[in-house]
């Protein structure tokens, strides 16, 4: 199940497979499935939706500061801005994406 949301995670992102599982999901927003389940299982045992969430969010913001992988990218997400979310998401004022939403008449 993990692989599976892995590369989702990698296809919502648009990034390569050699991003860790860790960065993708960070990037994705998606907490890690098996916190998910922990997550859901709570839910069923009384807790509150809100409560349980909380607690997954701690757990994962807990896991994602202890990741040896993805080091490059919690740097990168630390500093978040206008300009990094552009450059990250591919958007902003690339040619190429000026070209694809027919801004530009040409990529370069």
């Amino acid at each position: 199940m993990a692989g599976v949301q892995r590369r989702s995670a990698l296809r919502v992102v648009s990034a390569y497979r050699t991003v860790s599982e860790d960065a993708a999901l960070v990037l994705a927003g998606t907490p890690p499935v098996n916190l998910l389940a922990v997550e859901r299982k709570a839910t069923h045992g009384g807790l509150k939706r809100s409560e349980a969430r909380d607690a997954t969010m701690i757990q994962w913001q807990q896991r994602w500061e202890s990741a040896t992988r993805g080091r490059w990218t919690q740097r990168l997400v630390g500093d978040l801005n206008y300009h990094l979310t552009q450059l990250l998401a591919g958007h902003g004022c690339f040619g190429t994406y000026l070209h694809k939403i027919r801004k530009e008449a040409t990529p370069s």
